[in-house]
């Protein structure tokens, strides 16, 4: 596992609400037993998304946005299938948690 790799969600309390949990846990901590991760969620879910705070990505073909203000830790073991990596927009998601943590 390592760090913006999106997984399925294996909870079936939550995956209607957030089919994909993308993780964003530095790959210093690949060792530990849990992971911090963001869930995404489908993107006519959020009706005025903000464009930094709920970044648009494409996973497995369907669109999703950032969710960071439930940002969240789990043990890595609850984690779905793993179905893609988002390195590409790591900008996007870095931008996201700056803004979700910045000091005004």
């Amino acid at each position: 596992m390592a760090q913006f790799d999106v997984f399925e969600n294996a909870n079936s309390k939550t995956v209607k609400q957030f089919p994909y949990l993308l993780e964003v846990q530095s790959n210093l901590f690949e060792d530990a037993n849990r992971a911090v991760y963001i869930p995404l969620v489908s993107e006519r879910t959020l009706k005025s998304p903000d464009e930094v705070l709920n970044a648009a990505l494409t996973i497995a073909g369907t669109s999703v946005r950032l969710f960071p203000l439930d940002i969240s830790s789990a043990p890595r073991s609850a984690m779905g299938k793993l179905v893609g990596n988002v390195q590409e927009d790591s900008d996007s998601v870095v931008a996201a948690m700056d803004l979700l943590f910045a000091r005004y």
